[in-house]
């Protein structure tokens, strides 16, 4: 095919603009690709852009050599069983304790004596209510208790910790009623059921609570949480109170009650517990068997006079150490053992 000498000039006058297009639009490119960089983050998703950054040169540092320093110690999630933990580093506690009620009542009562504590001091502080209620800031339960600012113990908790006091959490065991109604579809076979009540569960109408069953995971799952929880918070011991069966015959439990109980503390001891942080167990009457390791026995329901009877009876090895009384009275045959008393 012949082309017109026109026709052949117009073709490289389009070819040059082509190739001069082609060449600005290159140019055009690498300083969009360079001006781009500076708004660049590499992650370990890829690359993205974030114009948010800001756009001041910054000086280089040149690399040093890391020096040798003080070690970093690396705390592993407990994975040993209760009677591979050691307990010799538990001492005999003497503090004093507050209750919920303490804290809703009289809350300034309590700051003014907080203030006045030393250092070592032993503090155990309940932190939930029997109904559910969570008397701190939790990211555990939505339900926080309407009588009383969370913030206000959030702050009271930082005291403590700041006047390096021995800090326990007590939280009812078994007790519940806010997280069983809130999700009653997930949460109903948590607790223990009615005897011939098809399935329903069994009303403490003192509380008004339910209780939940020590043999089901998910109450051994919503403890674990719990106790956690506490633990990241700075606590040295949490206490799990009335860890026991309700005083009823109206509930309906396949298997031995007490062999419940101590399966359920050894997993939750082992779970929890660290060397530095012990899980312990209120047993009102001191009739629970106490596990191997890092815990204690919490008793409140005894006279002066059966204490030595008590405790030589508990089989407990260092019951000076391991056993502690809550109690109101002054008489000193409760100093045996450890020993707190009401702070107001």
């Amino acid at each position: 095919m012949i082309f017109s000498y026109r026709l052949r000039k117009a073709l490289r006058r389009l070819l040059t603009a082509l190739i001069v297009l082609f060449l600005a639009a290159a140019v055009l490119l690498a300083v969009w690709v360079v001006w781009l960089g500076r708004y660049v983050i590499y992650t370990q998703d890829g690359a993205v852009l974030d114009f948010g950054l800001p756009t001041i040169s910054r000086d280089g540092v040149s690399p040093v050599e890391p020096t040798a320093g003080a070690s970093v110690p690396i705390y592993y999630s407990s994975e040993t069983t209760g009677s591979e933990q050691d307990s010799s580093e538990l001492r005999q506690l003497s503090g004093v304790y507050i209750t919920a009620d303490m804290l809703i009542d009289d809350f300034s009562a309590v700051e003014a004596q907080v203030s006045a504590l030393s250092a070592g001091d032993a503090v155990l502080l309940e932190l939930k209510t029997i109904q559910g209620e969570f008397l701190y800031s939790t990211s555990v339960g939505e339900q926080t208790s309407k009588e009383l600012a969370v913030e206000d113990v959030d702050g009271l908790i930082d005291t403590l910790l700041a006047q390096d006091c021995y800090l326990i959490a007590k939280i009812p065991a078994f007790q519940e009623y806010v997280y069983i109604l809130k999700d009653e579809d997930v949460r109903v076979s948590y607790g223990l059921a009615k005897a011939g009540g098809g399935g329903s569960l069994w009303l403490d109408r003192s509380g008004p609570n339910y209780w939940l069953s020590p043999a089901s995971s998910g109450t051994l799952d919503y403890l674990t949480q719990v106790i956690t929880e506490l633990r990241d918070m700075g606590f040295d011991e949490v206490v799990l109170g009335d860890f026991r069966f309700p005083d009823t015959d109206e509930i309906e439990f396949d298997g031995d009650p007490q062999e419940a109980l101590e399966q359920a503390a050894q997993t939750l001891l082992k779970r929890c517990a660290t060397t530095t942080f012990a899980v312990s167990f209120h047993s009102p009457d001191g009739s629970l068997t106490l596990p191997d390791g890092r815990c204690r026995l919490y008793v409140d329901q005894v006279e002066a006079s059966e204490v030595e009877s008590l405790v030589s009876a508990s089989g407990i090895d260092q019951p000076e150490i391991r056993m502690v009384f809550l109690t109101e009275l002054m008489d000193t045959r409760f100093e045996i053992c450890g020993v707190l008393r009401p702070i107001i």
